[in-house]
């Protein structure tokens, strides 16, 4: 069954609380998302899949590479030149076709999949945007009774 409005307005207010957490299911892996600390006054939300992550699983190039992360971490890309290095090679080289033949990664990105999110509406709409309807809620919160919140 697949999670209604109101559960992922819960879902979100309930991560932009200090410390919120939220765990999902999706594709039979347990999905499991914590506000911790990033650094010196500043909050994260971090995904963990199975109750863990690993860097090498959000490189499409590694060994290590995990296709759920294309799913529920965030998306980062780098391209392998700036623009402004491209133009000044394109000058210097004189022309494109002159510089795709010296440089044929000119034009490539490095792409990689990270589980950090800085904002719970940004994390909320990427598991959204999940084409699955195999994505079940499972517990919002801590399991503490509402008074101790």
């Amino acid at each position: 069954m697949s999670i209604t409005k109101d559960q992922w307005a819960a879902v979100e207010a309930e991560l932009k609380r200090p410390y919120g957490r939220c765990d999902f299911s999706v594709d039979g892996n347990d999905i499991s998302v914590q506000r911790e600390g990033y650094s010196e006054g500043r909050t994260c939300l971090v995904v963990y899949i199975n109750g863990s992550w690993t860097f090498g699983w959000g490189s499409p190039e590694s060994d290590k590479f995990r296709p759920i992360t294309t799913l529920v971490w965030r998306k980062r890309s780098n391209a392998l030149y700036k623009p402004k290095q491209k133009a000044s090679l394109i000058k210097a080289f004189g022309g494109v076709r002159k510089t795709r033949e010296r440089f044929p990664k000119l034009d490539k990105v490095s792409v990689r999949y990270e589980p950090i999110f800085f904002k719970a509406s940004a994390l909320v709409r990427q598991l959204r945007r999940i084409p699955t309807k195999d994505i079940r809620l499972g517990r919002i919160g801590h399991g503490y009774p509402e008074m101790i919140r």
